[in-house]
Formats: C-alpha cells, structure tokens, sequence
C-alpha cells in the first residue's frame, strides 16, 4: 500500500490583490494591475521615467539615511488610516549644525490619491540635492547652510490604489457615506472589461434624450462630446454596475474624506457650492 503522495505542485505566492483598509458596505479586495508608468526600468537604480510606487518611495528613503546618515534623516510624522507610516525627509549637513537652528523650506507631495507628478517631483528634488551635494557648489552650500523637509507620499493608502488597481479616488480610503443613503463605500466602479482601467460606458436613448453625441472627428465612432441635456442622442456613464441600485453609478466610491479641506481657517461647509468646509467629514 503506497500512503505517500506524489510531487506537490509550489504554492502560487504571487500578489494578486490589494485589500483596502476600513469596514465598508462595498467591495474592500481590488485586483492588482501591471502598469507600465509605476515599473522602474531596473529595480534599486533610480530613473524618472515611471512613477514611483509607495514601496519604491520607501526604498529609496531608507537607502539614503542609511547611505548618507551625516546628510539625510528619516523620520515618522504620523501613520496612515490604513498604519502606514508617513515618512518625511530632513535634509542638511548635520556637521555644521542642526536642522532646527537653521533657515529651512518644506516641500509635500501626494496628498491627494492621484497627484502623482507632486510625489514625483518631491522624490526628484530629494535625489538631485542628496546626489549632487559635494559636487555642486549651490547645492553644497544650500544644504550646508539650511534645511529641507521633504514629504513625498502624504497619502500612502489612497497612492497604492491610486497606482496598482484600476480604482482610484480623491483623497483618503476612509470610509463615507458619500451619497447619504446609510450605507458606507457601497457603489464604486468595476472594470467591467478586465483592461485594467475604470473607463466610460454609453448608452443610447434617442435623439434629444441624452447629453452626448458621437465626435465626428473620431473615425472609430469611441469618441464622445457633451453637448447638454436633451440635445444628445446618448447617457453617459463611469464603468461599472449600480450595486446599490438608485438609478446612479458609482456615486459612493471608496473613501470621500478631501485631506486638505480641514484647514482650521476660513473654511466654509463642504455642502455649498464651494466644496470647501471646516472639517469636510472630519479629519483624515
């Protein structure tokens, strides 16, 4: 009698999906994408021909304080909705002094989900002092003599979804009842077609019912151009199901919180026209 069993297959260990954090009505699992735009040419070699994702960021500024310690500091200024850390760069010649007796400047990126080019440019800033410092005689002298606070990824969460699903939003993953119904996060897009993005859908209804029409100049007939309620032949809408069912798609996607409309000051209510509130459903 033979009781062992054959050669076993090796475990499929690769990543496949991105659980957001919080308790929501919707859907919390995404699949993971493949984009070009957020994959390095070589990893562990710099290059700005991609963005950089949240894990990448997080290399290269651990690489540096560990490389350049009497240059770059690292240090945590507070953790993500989702515990993670938000890493911030102090950046000057600690040999002719310390950061908090100098003259200094601080410089933030990816506050929102999608203001990638903001992180890149952070990342940039960093790469090009930290790089140059000791050949560059401005550069040399800048960083002996004031410091620079650099923050490239204010919003890590929302940054990972942004960058390696097909979902995106404004601001901060926490959970909202954006659309006031109760339920909380309950009707976001789906990528219908599998491409790996969040597109439009049309539906045609008639001439003099919708709002859009088909371009002429777009010889494929995919393009659309508004034309205004009841002068189009066509309705338009975000990819994806009405899961909550109220004739809206999408209306009440993942999070809703705008991180930077919680300023203490001459903020007005998020519900008037202006968008801009005190708290804008409290703080991040």
């Amino acid at each position: 009698m033979g009781g062992g069993r054959g050669p076993q297959a090796p475990r499929d260990t690769l990543r496949r999906v991105l659980t957001i954090p919080g308790q929501r009505d919707g859907n919390s699992t995404l699949p993971l994408t493949n984009y070009r735009e957020v994959t390095p040419r070589v990893w562990g070699v710099m290059d700005f021909q991609h963005y950089h994702t949240t894990a990448e960021m997080n290399y290269w500024m651990e690489r540096w304080a560990r490389e350049k310690p009497e240059l770059v500091q690292l240090v945590e200024v507070g953790r993500s909705f989702g515990d993670q850390p938000i890493w911030q760069l102090i950046v000057t010649n600690t040999r002719t002094g310390k950061h908090t007796d100098k003259p200094a400047a601080y410089f933030e990126g990816g506050r929102h989900s999608g203001e990638i080019t903001a992180s890149a440019s952070i990342m940039y800033l960093a790469w090009h002092v930290i790089e140059n410092y000791g050949t560059d005689p401005a550069i040399t002298r800048l960083l002996d003599t004031k410091a620079l606070y650099l923050r490239p990824n204010n919003n890590p969460d929302g940054a990972d979804m942004y960058k390696l699903t097909p979902l995106a939003n404004r601001s901060t993953v926490r959970p909202l009842d954006s659309d006031g119904d109760g339920l909380m996060d309950e009707d976001d897009g789906e990528d219908l077609d599998g491409d790996g993005f969040i597109r439009q859908m049309r539906q045609h209804v008639g001439a003099g019912k919708g709002t859009h029409v088909v371009d002429s100049l777009d010889a494929k007939g995919r393009l659309m151009r508004f034309v205004g309620m009841g002068r189009g032949e066509y309705l338009m809408f975000p990819e994806g199901i009405d899961n909550d069912r109220d004739g809206r798609y999408n209306e009440d996607g993942i999070g809703g919180l705008d991180l930077h409309r919680n300023y203490p000051y001459n903020w007005r209510p998020m519900t008037e026209a202006t968008g801009r509130g005190n708290t804008q459903f409290g703080a991040g």
